[in-house]
């Protein structure tokens, strides 16, 4: 059963990777016969997924628009190109998706393997008419002092106390490189 749903996913993936598959390329990728291509888009049908099929010699299989978005299968490198895609935009250098591409961000960086991920998504809760508190992780402490110093407003650690000391060595850092004689190397 495992190989099977595997070999769903995969199919999966190849029919949204490009508009048009034959069988015999389909069945070429996935190592199988073109009756188990016909079986698994059967499969993705009565999953819910809209598998186009055109017979003939210039038919072929195709992903069809449906009612629902099916998942997207991303590798590592697409996934950091969304992540990094979404978090322009709640930026707002599109206006009115700041906060949908917040929500999209932060599934997506659940997702992502450890070694890809960074603070670049998280959580507003409103702590008064002017305040607000950033709900977010990091792999380190070093890249989230980071995160929140160069977002560009004025904040106070609340947790974890430890981010506060992080956070001074980096100012003492910055402020030294700011104060060096630039004609001593």
């Amino acid at each position: 059963m495992l190989e099977t749903s595997a070999r769903l996913l995969r199919l999966l993936s190849l029919l949204q990777s490009r508009r048009d598959w034959t069988g015999t390329e389909l069945a070429g990728r996935l190592g199988v016969g073109l009756r188990t291509v016909r079986r698994d888009v059967d499969r993705l049908r009565d999953l819910g997924y809209p598998v186009d099929a055109a017979p003939g010699v210039a038919g072929g299989y195709r992903l069809g628009t449906g009612a629902t978005l099916p998942p997207l299968l991303l590798d590592d490198e697409e996934a950091v190109a969304v992540a990094i895609s979404l978090h322009t935009a709640t930026t707002g250098s599109v206006a009115g998706l700041e906060e949908t591409a917040l929500r999209a961000l932060t599934k997506l960086q659940q997702t992502l393997p450890s070694r890809r991920s960074s603070p670049t998504a998280g959580r507003l809760e409103a702590a008064g008419p002017d305040a607000c508190i950033l709900h977010t992780g990091s792999n380190s402490l070093d890249e989230l002092a980071l995160y929140v110093a160069v977002k560009g407003f004025d904040f106070q650690v609340l947790d974890p106390p430890e981010l506060a000391g992080v956070l001074r060595a980096l100012s003492e850092r910055l402020r030294r490189a700011a104060d060096a004689d630039p004609g001593q190397a």
